[in-house]
């Protein structure tokens, strides 16, 4: 499973070769990838299907408790395949789409980092591991909704996309912390054995709401949703990979994932399903006055990522059904619908649905695929769909309690998703045909034989789901609930209110569409108020950051670097003195010591030194006289026998004159400093700096000077080290890194100060 996730991130690396050797051909060259992986994994379905999952594990943090371990159960093949298999069609879809494209090369790196991204979310079984492929989802999503980065829409769309889901991130690892903190693992596999654990934990509460945090901004939940229709910005095969099939559903595999770990109390069911069911009737209400094909197919995505939330919320063995069948059959059908919105762009010149009409003479199999398609979505009879919708009412109607409520929930989703289908998948196709922008014609075979092979596959899951993936259903259904399931998935069940329902559905969907203009103005004049819009709020919020950014920034980035000192000594200050006299008391401080001559006489002389560098009129005095005072410091150094430490004291002190001397013996001279605020400004902080030095070692020197390291060192430097001078040894072996580092530094200072020395300016003529 390791190499199945590393393939991917291997093969972005070797991209930009393929490309400057092979050309344009290196594109279906790299979309055998998915299709080579798809082929490993549907292998697997047999065994997971009778088996409760496959585990593999890698070390990677021994010691934080972090290793990259797999689990691939009916749930995590699922997404799995919908991945790889997604992947496939739209890698091909896209060489032929961005053919005449010159930044193809950075498309498929982008789409291979993201498809191994979410490869990894899928299949990780360790909450850290998962939280890194997780965020990698979104850095790799930012880059590809921003794809075309000379537009400012695309640049505002993938902006937006990654800072709302980032937030979320940020929340789902803090959740995950907290859930590692009450189970003592990392393994999500063993978190369904603590469940009872789990649930009387106190950081329970907290736990839950941060997990769902992030999975509701990755999944477009109310209030989260707005950025996912503006991120239509991006290509067409963008759209249909990330934001149908697969990273708009991270959030969902989250959901379901945690289910057995989560679920089961009130906090998590009435959670799941009252965003979700807020989402999925906003959301369609949402579609209802769009006329951008990928706008209208976005908004009924986070509709539909909504009803999947609240299914899995709702929680029955029929709820967890209808979630994983509409969820395969979703994947098939809106990806087909993206990619045949993405072929009318292309070829017709607009994606506005009232300038679309009787495209089917110029685009005849795109047209197959697009009703098809809306086949499926709308739930006919004998497509995926038509089970999946079937199942859903069911599921609603069986429900213990608001069962009115839930079911009049989806079935205004299931009016407005039949709505969406027509208007999407077959409207642009019949009918007289109106003038494009560009003259129409069918695409290239790249660019339909993959959507042909998903509005196909809808059709045949369909009509043949037991036999095809009934145990496959069933082992992601327990994945999703840990009770082995027994239900059969069947196409007809007779005559039943499902089956009237049902029907009632396309009726409504067909008039909604009929009557869609007046709806549209409905909708339009019934829009909330700019205060209750989330995108609103979120706008607010930027300016608010930009305009506190900009703030602090003429406050304390503003270049001068004499404000920079000051606020650290300021800082440096504050934080001392209250860990200082926070912690320790005054009174503790007992130093009795007496001055010798010779000792009276440096210190006298340093005192002198210092009023001298501060009275100085030239920057070459003020050198000068801090170099005494450094040398005053060497000379204590030797009285008090640290000759080493004198010998390094002298040399620092001696360099450090001569470059200040050669860095700024050219600058000219103090420029008149008459200024009585700033003096006693730099008064103030001179003192509190001198002060808080002097307080730091008079508590250091009046605390328990014992020390475990010094017998240590003592004992072993000369056994370890193999040195009789215990400093060098602490310098050359026992802290040789810090040494390295420390050489560094100089080395780079160094290398600074030669180029100001040897800087020559030249002169304006």
């Amino acid at each position: 499973m390791l190499l199945t996730v590393l393939t991917g991130f291997i093969a972005a690396i070797f991209t930009p070769i393929l490309f400057k050797v092979l050309g344009k051909k290196a594109s279906y060259l790299l979309s055998l990838i998915p299709v080579i992986l798809f082929a490993i994994l549907i292998q697997q379905i047999g065994e997971v299907s009778s088996s409760e999952g496959v585990t593999s594990i890698y070390e990677w943090i021994p010691s934080m408790g972090i290793s990259l371990s797999f689990y691939l159960d009916g749930l995590s093949l699922l997404f799995a395949l919908i991945i790889t298999g997604i992947g496939s069609v739209v890698f091909f879809y896209a060489a032929a789409y961005l053919k005449k494209d010159i930044f193809v090369t950075r498309f498929y790196v982008y789409i291979l980092i993201f498809m191994a991204s979410m490869l990894g979310v899928v299949l990780s079984d360790n909450i850290f591991s998962l939280f890194v492929f997780w965020e990698l989802t979104s850095i790799s999503s930012y880059l590809l909704i921003g794809y075309y980065f000379d537009k400012e829409e695309s640049r505002f769309s993938a902006l937006q996309a990654l800072l709302v889901t980032g937030m979320g991130g940020l929340a789902l690892l803090a959740g995950l912390v907290l859930l590692n903190i009450i189970t003592g693992t990392s393994e999500i596999s063993q978190m369904t054995s603590l469940t009872e654990i789990i649930k009387s934990s106190p950081l329970y509460t907290g736990a839950v709401i941060l997990i769902l945090l992030g999975a509701f901004t990755k999944s477009a939940q109310f209030p989260f949703h707005f950025w996912l229709p503006n991120a239509m910005a991006a290509p067409s095969p963008v759209s249909a990979y990330l934001h149908s099939a697969t990273m708009v559903k991270a959030g969902i595999f989250l959901m379901a994932r945690m289910n057995p770990v989560l679920g089961g109390t009130d906090l998590w069911q009435y959670s799941l399903l009252i965003f979700g069911g807020v989402t999925m009737v906003f959301a369609g209400f949402l579609a209802l006055k769009q006329t951008d094909l990928k706008k209208l197919l976005a908004y009924s995505t986070v509709s539909v990522l909504g009803t999947l939330t609240f299914l899995i919320g709702l929680g029955t063995e029929t709820a967890l059904k209808a979630m994983i069948i509409y969820l395969l059959a979703h994947s098939l059908f809106k990806a087909s619908l993206f990619l045949v919105a993405g072929s009318i762009d292309h070829e017709a010149g607009t994606r506005n649905i009232t300038r679309l009409s009787g495209l089917k003479s110029y685009m005849p199999i795109t047209a197959v695929i697009g009703i098809m398609a809306a086949f499926s979505k709308m739930g006919m009879f004998p497509f995926l769909g038509f089970i999946g919708k079937e199942t859903i009412y069911d599921a609603a109607m069986k429900s213990d309690s608001y069962a009115i409520l839930l079911f009049a929930a989806v079935f205004i989703g299931g009016v407005i998703s039949g709505f969406v289908a027509i208007a999407a998948g077959i409207k642009p196709f019949v009918g007289k045909f109106i003038e494009t922008p560009a003259k129409p014609h069918e695409t290239p075979i790249a660019m339909w034989a993959g959507p042909v092979l998903l509005a196909a596959l809808g059709l045949i899951l369909g009509v043949f789901t037991e036999s095809l993936a009934g145990n496959f259903i069933r082992s992601a259904s327990y994945s999703v609930s840990g009770i082995m399931p027994g239900f059969e998935i069947k196409l007809w069940h007779g005559f039943n209110p499902v089956l009237f329902f049902s029907f009632i559905t396309l009726l409504m969907a067909y008039l909604l569409f009929i009557f869609r203009e007046k709806f549209r103005n409905i909708g339009l004049s019934s829009m909330p108020g700019d205060l209750v819009k989330p995108s609103v709020w979120y706008e607010k919020l930027m300016s608010g950051m930009l305009h506190a950014a900009n703030f602090q920034t003429r406050m304390l980035q503003n270049g001068y670097m004499r404000y920079y000192i000051t606020l650290i000594i300021i800082t440096a200050v504050g934080l001392t003195g209250y860990a200082i006299f926070s912690f320790n008391d005054a009174s503790d401080i007992s130093i009795s010591y007496e001055f010798d001559f010779t000792e009276l006489i440096i210190t006298l002389t340093m005192i002198a030194a210092t009023i001298s560098a501060v009275m100085a009129k030239s920057r070459l005095a003020a050198i000068a006289s801090l170099g005494v005072v450094g040398y005053g410091v060497a000379v204590i150094f030797i009285m008090y026998g640290a000759p080493d430490l004198a010998l390094t004291q002298f040399t620092i002190e001696t360099l450090t004159v001569i470059l200040f001397v050669l860095a700024i013996y050219k600058l000219p001279k103090y420029l008149p400093f008459s200024n009585t605020p700033r003096r006693i400004r730099d008064f103030i902080l001179a003192a509190l700096t001198g002060g808080m030095m002097a307080f730091i070692v008079l508590f250091t020197l009046s605390g328990n000077m014992i020390s475990e390291l010094k017998n240590y060192f003592a004992e072993n430097s000369l056994t370890l080290g193999k040195g009789k001078n215990i400093v060098n040894v602490i310098l050359v072996d026992f802290r040789a890194l810090d040494t390295l580092g420390e050489i560094t530094v100089l080395a780079i200072a160094a290398i600074g100060v030669f180029s100001l020395v040897k800087l020559k300016l030249e002169e304006k003529k």
